[in-house]
């Protein structure tokens, strides 16, 4: 009888094989596992396969073992207990071979837990390992992007996971002149040095000069009346009222005279959360004041933590947002998915510099995409990042001297 080798991945695929090729009448005379070279890029483990021997049974055997009137001779007797043996050792090495297989996937997800970087296109975790975001957050969006196709299918998920952790919220501007209910205020809030007198003058202008809004500024000095003079200067040369205050107690009387505007900025003086005067007096006014909202101002080359102190300290109300400052550098922003994860603020504007003529851009869908991929370092466009279609540049001289 001429013996035929089938090769599948499992014993049962092998079997169907045999019953395929040599009918019902075949006999298994032996099984074995056999480990073969694997092509796919994708799998890092070798292929084991199983590989099965049989033989067609003759006609006469068929009928002894059928139990027919002529005892089988003992080539019968033996292909027989051939059969039945093999039989046999097809059920063991099937359950062995389902603990293997157990095992294995038990091992490579560990290992995916563990270290899931190993399975995404080296390139794509070169530039994210680049990116300076904290190798624990890394993992985590690796673990829940899972498997992919493809690297961009990778970058893809990899960036709709980050949208999840950094939300974003467009400001809205006043959209009419009508005086309605007395001014929107809003407060600007942050570390020193953070950007806040900047962003405000350059929103105050885009309010007064292109979208025709009254807009008015109160700054609070704080008790050592340190004020920016600069401010005040350039923006009542554009007919935007201001005032200073250093009393924050008197904030609800100070915005009265306002109330021909339609949006007044309030400037807090530089805030950390080891001032808790400052800041028992700042949450004292949002309590009282009622509808307004608050944007945290972050300097994107200062450290994170005094931010997010700050942001857990003041008890903003209204959804309070945050703006990054100074985001024209060309440095990495990995750092600031740290921020975020703290906060949980959305971002709502991108001031990109310190000096007053080079603008802002409100942040839309395809704004938000851009940040997250440049704190990423998955950035696609070769274009500068603070080159954006939204974006308001001011060519007045409003830089102060």
């Amino acid at each position: 009888m001429d013996t035929h080798t089938f090769q599948a991945r499992t014993i049962q695929e092998a079997l169907q094989m045999v019953r395929e090729s040599l009918g019902p009448q075949a006999v298994v005379l032996s099984t074995k596992p056999v480990v073969l070279p694997n092509k796919s890029a994708e799998d890092h483990m070798n292929i084991r396969w199983i590989e099965v021997q049989a033989q067609v049974r003759k006609k006469e055997t068929v009928e002894h073992l059928d139990g027919s009137e002529e005892a089988p001779d003992e080539s019968n007797r033996s292909a027989f207990s051939s059969m039945t043996l093999a039989e046999s050792y097809i059920e063991s090495l099937y359950h062995q071979e389902q603990l293997e297989i157990l095992e294995q996937r038990r091992v490579l997800q560990q290992r995916l837990e563990q270290t899931p970087e190993q399975f995404i296109p080296a390139g794509l975790w070169g530039q994210l390992s680049a990116s300076t975001i904290e190798l624990n957050l890394l993992r985590e969006v690796l673990r829940r992007v899972g498997s992919q196709d493809s690297e961009q299918q990778y970058q893809t998920e990899i960036i709709e996971q980050f949208k999840t952790m950094i939300p974003f919220q467009p400001f809205q501007l006043p959209v009419s002149q009508e005086v309605g209910n007395g001014p929107r205020v809003i407060v600007v809030t942050g570390r020193s040095g953070s950007g806040k007198s900047s962003l405000i003058t350059k929103l105050a202008t885009q309010c007064e000069l292109r979208d025709e809004i009254p807009v008015g500024v109160i700054e609070l000095t704080g008790p050592n009346r340190h004020h920016h003079a600069w401010l005040h200067n350039q923006l009542e040369k554009l007919g935007v009222p201001t005032t200073k205050l250093d009393n924050p107690l008197a904030l609800r009387e100070a915005i009265h005279p306002f109330q021909h505007c339609q949006l007044v900025f309030i400037e807090s003086p530089g805030l950390t959360a080891s001032q808790p005067q400052k800041l028992a007096i700042l949450n004292s006014f949002f309590k009282q004041a009622g509808d307004i909202q608050c944007i945290f101002t972050h300097d994107v080359n200062a450290r994170t933590e005094p931010t997010v102190e700050l942001v857990q300290t003041l008890n903003c109300c209204d959804k309070p947002m945050i703006a990054l400052t100074k985001t024209d550098e060309e440095n990495s922003l990995g750092h600031l998915v740290s921020l975020f994860q703290k906060i949980q603020l959305p971002v709502t504007l991108l001031s990109h510099s310190a000096g007053l003529a080079d603008g802002f851009t409100i942040m839309t869908e395809a704004e938000h995409r851009k940040l997250l991929e440049r704190m990423t370092g998955l950035l696609r466009e070769a274009s500068s990042p603070n080159s954006s279609s939204t974006q308001d540049s001011f060519t007045l001289s409003l830089n102060p001297m």
